[in-house]
């Protein structure tokens, strides 16, 4: 449908002027720092996201951990009550099974602070509700941890129904002792289906169980393949984690040393719990795999300056060194070399662990680069920016140096739900006009505080505006509009902007999702593989004439006149290529535009990459992208025509001639 729209819009009249001289070429490419992506632990972003483990509660913690995500389940899991054990003594998300007596065993746990002790007269046991990924697996490999009074015989089924893939495993002896079983789910179950772990006993037998884990067979040292590739798609460069809000209140050495040792608490941010299976090991190891740079921000909040250096010391250390010794211990003898450190996060919001004052930040900032610098003075640091007159008065009040800003752009959740789709992305798609007139005041802030070489770095940025049915603006088509119009305002400054992390990287309206643990891409995932993989580095003058429009949405700021066409003009390395990248804000029209290119004869072709769509269009798992990229080429010279549809993003690549 798409393609056929671009087709019949070629005979719309131009009413839109876009004129390139590629002579004048500015001095500064575009530096790679923008087109970075940022991970938290929250919602399903890392257990049910990025992690391949399946398993809900591996570790058999009580409600008293669980509590805080009981209710806050999303419903198309389709998971039935996942608190119906609770009275029986079973452990969250696990139901009974047969006849059987169950207790959480708080005496002698392997992991945690519980075990689940099963006790069977005849034959029970245990499940737990699941979504596989049997769109491309049917092989599982289980593990737990077992100890029993009695010899007995267990019987491992992993399905739906009738229909299971089994084995079985003797499990024996009084010590903690781990089994390891493979399974495989026959023809019948398809993905989105609820399937179900059944752990069965033959008694009589009492068995304590701890610490299980069931992955599909073709994980990625532990991360979903899915979802790793759509990554490695985007040719992202920088990857921030592990928060968030979520950093707050966590100690980075909860989250190393080997992972059926690490202990299962409650997130301090979030309404979910903390397995602690993806620490700092898990994250540079996903960094790298997906091609990025790690970008570590610390805990500031109730953390310690000591706490901070250390961190940076088991990244950055000779294997040999005090603190470098444990990465190595851990499997890593080479340093990380981690360059960019955020010293907390958001630490002037009050649902913030540790939130303060500006002028207490200033203090602990102090105190923390001194520590961090210390343990490595290559080191990149990042302060926390904030709104209102946050900035002011922290720049006013800290003694040490302050290298860059953070800032924090993620709007708008005060638009009306009733507000229709087409003006809540004109108003998203203006908002980066607003965007550049906030750099350029923040840029006169810092110099007049005596900080002119203070620079600033976008770590979160995305829209969360809500609509009457489905997600929020953020995994809607209306995103690439809003995000374009950013990192086009940081392109603009980028001798002010130094990088740029979107959120986030699943599951939470970074551009990508999974669902019934079918991992897909939402519509800004197309623009974020643009941005990421285009070869245009160096801006070209570039002048746009077209139609203007008028947007007054609730929350968003006002405008009288906005161009519906915004161009970026860009050279590669070589000059041989021109890079034009077109965004149409008008959201209920297509422009056509006269494209004049000076400086620089096309040798006659153009290949275009578009993403179009109605603004509320969604991806969804069980469907082949409605909103992706459409290829395309075009017959382009010094001077040609070109209809942009509505709402939408276009990349045009010419290539110099003979």
């Amino acid at each position: 449908m798409t393609m056929l729209l671009l087709v019949a819009m070629s005979h719309v009249a131009a009413d839109a002027r876009i004129e390139v001289d590629v002579t004048r070429r500015e001095a500064t490419p575009v530096p790679r720092t923008f087109f970075g992506q940022f991970g938290e632990h929250l919602g399903l972003s890392i257990y049910g996201g990025k992690w391949a483990q399946l398993l809900r509660n591996p570790s058999f913690e009580g409600y008293d951990v669980y509590e805080c995500e009981v209710g806050h389940v999303p419903r198309w899991m389709g998971l039935p009550d996942i608190a119906a054990g609770r009275d029986r003594g079973l452990a969250c998300y696990w139901l009974p099974v047969g006849e059987a007596t169950y207790a959480l065993d708080d005496d002698q746990p392997f992991n945690s602070r519980w075990s689940q002790r099963v006790e069977v007269k005849a034959s029970g046991g245990l499940q737990s509700p699941l979504m596989l990924p049997l769109h491309r697996e049917r092989d599982y490999v289980l593990s737990f941890y077992a100890r029993t009074g009695e010899a007995a015989q267990m019987h491992v089924r992993l399905g739906t129904g009738e229909i299971f893939g089994e084995c079985e495993v003797m499990v024996d002896g009084a010590a903690w002792k781990r089994y390891e079983v493979s399974l495989t789910v026959p023809d019948g179950p398809s993905a989105g289906d609820l399937c179900y772990l059944t752990l069965d006993i033959e008694g009589p037998a009492t068995v304590w169980l701890d610490q299980a884990e069931l992955f599909p067979a073709d994980h990625v040292d532990g991360f979903d393949p899915d979802a790793l590739e759509l990554m490695k798609e985007l040719n992202v460069s920088l990857l921030r984690f592990p928060g968030g809000n979520f950093v707050s209140g966590y100690h980075w050495r909860d989250g190393i040393g080997p992972r059926e040792h690490r202990v299962v608490m409650g997130n301090p941010a979030w309404p979910v719990v903390e397995l602690n299976h993806m620490g700092t090991d898990e994250w540079v190891a996903y960094a790298r795999a997906i091609g990025a740079e790690p970008f570590i921000c610390v805990n500031c909040g109730d953390g310690t300056p000591k706490e901070a250096a250390d961190w940076v010391r088991y990244c950055n250390e000779p294997g040999d060194g005090p603190v470098g010794r444990l990465r190595a211990a851990n499997g890593h003898p080479e340093p990380y070399a981690v360059r960019y450190w955020e010293v907390g996060n958001e630490l002037w919001g009050s649902w913030q662990v540790g939130h303060c004052t500006p002028e207490v930040y200033a203090e602990r900032y102090a105190a923390f680069s001194k520590a961090m610098l210390e343990a490595d003075p290559d080191i990149l640091l990042i302060a926390n920016g904030g709104p209102g007159d946050w900035n002011a008065r922290f720049l006013r009040a800290v003694e040490a140096p302050v290298r860059s800003l953070s800032i924090h752009r993620l709007i708008h959740g005060g638009v009306p739900k009733e507000t229709p789709a087409e003006e809540v992305a004109m108003g998203l798609a203006a908002y980066g006009l607003d965007f550049d007139r906030q750099l350029d005041a923040m840029q006169d802030l810092f110099a007049g505080l005596g900080h002119a070489d203070t620079k600033v770095a976008i770590t979160e940025l995305m829209s969360f505006a809500t609509r009457p049915q489905g997600p929020r603006t953020c995994s809607r088509h209306a995103e690439i509009v809003y995000y374009a119009g950013m990192i086009n305002a940081c392109i603009r400054h980028r001798g002010f902007v130094e990088l740029v992390t979107r959120t986030a990287t699943i599951n939470h309206g970074g551009g990508r999702a999974k669902i019934r643990e079918v991992a897909f891409p939402e519509p800004i995932h197309f623009l974020s593989k643009i941005y990421g993989t285009m070869r245009g580095r160096w801006p070209v003058a570039c002048r746009v004439s077209a139609p203007t429009f008028i947007t007054r949405v609730p929350s968003l700021p006002p405008f009288e006149t906005v161009p519906s066409l915004e161009c970026m003009a860009l050279v590669d390395d070589t000059g041989e290529e021109l890079t034009l990248l077109v965004t149409n804000r008008d959201a209920g029209q297509a422009h056509t535009a006269t494209l004049q290119v000076d400086g620089m004869r096309p040798s006659g072709k153009a290949h275009t990459r578009t993403i179009a769509g109605h603004p509320d269009e969604v991806n969804v798992w069980n469907e082949p992208p409605r909103v992706a990229i459409i290829q395309g080429e075009i017959e382009a010279g010094t001077r040609f025509e070109h209809a942009f549809p509505p709402c939408s993003f276009t990349e045009i690549v010419l290539t110099r001639g003979n």
